[in-house]
């Protein structure tokens, strides 16, 4: 009985160091959160051509399948494979605007970043009191 016991546990330990040293057992899958990975610039740069970044930095051994950037839930730019550190500077419309970035891990965890941008008004042309008339002439006789 003891003997069996002992051959039992033996084959156990065999067939899980077997199965290990093939790769049987799952490799650890590091949990990637949103404000990690996904970053959005405060600024909107309302004077120039440029609009806020969208800067995407995924963690050592993390690769995103794919990054999707979206202004007022139309997409303008999709990344693919990103294993290193990406950015993306899109430019806004002036009015009102929700940019966000979404992104899918190869193990499928989705990460998702949205800001909404305030809207960019004219500045207001010059308006003052408007010149006198000129009321002379060029000097005649």
């Amino acid at each position: 009985m003891r003997a069996a016991l002992v051959v039992l546990v033996l084959a156990g330990l065999a067939a899980g160091t077997t199965a290990l040293a093939q790769g049987g057992a799952d490799p650890i899958v590091p949990v990637v959160r949103d404000g990690d990975v996904l970053h959005l610039s405060d600024g909107r740069g309302c004077g120039g051509a440029y609009g806020p970044t969208v800067r995407i930095t995924p963690p050592a051994g993390v690769e995103l399948g794919w990054v999707s950037v979206r202004i007022n839930r139309r997409e303008v730019v999709r990344l693919t494979g990103v294993e290193s550190a990406a950015s993306v500077t899109p430019r806004l419309p002036r009015d009102r605007t929700r940019l966000s970035a979404v992104a899918e891990t190869l193990d499928g965890q989705r990460l998702a970043r949205v800001r909404y941008y305030p809207a960019c008004h004219r500045p207001p042309s010059p308006s003052g009191p408007a010149p006198p008339p000129i009321v002379g002439g060029g000097g005649e006789a």
